[in-house]
């Protein structure tokens, strides 16, 4: 008899659970998806008329006007950067020359950035520049591009055929150049390591950049996200 209980029992709270989750019980007892679906999420918008879509094009004006107007409410101020110089020297010439065009030395700070070495799978030298031709016209007929190299001094006459970030990338390349038909690569170091030198305006005006321009000595890399490596 209480087995019997307890299975009516439980068909019932079924039966009214049932029942509220498809509303049959409102306005008594809200489902509990209220106001989430049709019409009521419709009904809940806030100023609906100020939506419009737009094309690609009407969008990106858009994004373009928006930038401009954010850039003029906060004066235009960017971080840029100037450079990149090579030795200190180079660096202490355009501070003195912004010193004596009545820029404050407080409006910059120095940046000193390591630029990676770049490696390469070379073919060559050869002995001419015909040669040289011949040999990327070769090339692009087996779907490769061999970029002619004229520095360092040492791969002059070369062609390049992809660029690394280290020796070990560039010969760990040569055999899938070997697999394409391509003899006689080898990995070649088209640039040392270095240390690039820049002036960083963290806060620059458009008259200040515009001064840097017209001085010749800036900014190279400039952007409203910020300076690079921040």
């Amino acid at each position: 008899m209480m087995l019997r209980a307890l299975v009516v029992l439980l068909l019932a709270a079924n039966v009214a659970f049932l029942a509220w989750t498809r509303g049959w019980l409102a306005p008594w007892a809200e489902p509990p998806t209220h106001g989430e679906r049709d019409p009521d999420r419709l009904a809940a918008q806030v100023r609906p008329e100020a939506i419009s879509v737009l094309t690609a094009r009407a969008a990106s004006a858009a994004v373009t006007a928006a930038r401009a107007a954010s850039m003029a409410a906060g004066d235009g101020e960017q971080c840029v950067e100037a450079g990149p110089f090579a030795a200190a020297s180079d660096m202490a010439a355009v501070e003195a020359q912004l010193t004596q065009a009545g820029v404050d030395t407080a409006q910059w700070t120095r940046v000193e950035r390591e630029r990676p070495a770049v490696w390469a799978v070379v073919l060559g030298p050869f002995d001419s520049p015909d040669a040289q031709r011949t040999r990327a016209e070769e090339l692009r007929r087996m779907n490769v591009v061999g970029e002619p190299l004229k520095a360092p001094a040492a791969l002059a006459g070369t062609l390049a055929l992809g660029r690394y970030d280290s020796r070990t990338a560039a010969e760990a390349a040569l055999p899938q150049w070997s697999e394409r038909g391509v003899r006689n690569a080898r990995a070649a170091a088209v640039s040392a390591s270095a240390a690039e030198r820049f002036l960083r305006f963290e806060r620059s005006t458009p008259a200040l950049r515009e001064q840097l321009r017209t001085m010749k000595i800036g900014p190279a890399e400039a952007g409203p996200m910020g300076c690079p490596g921040r």
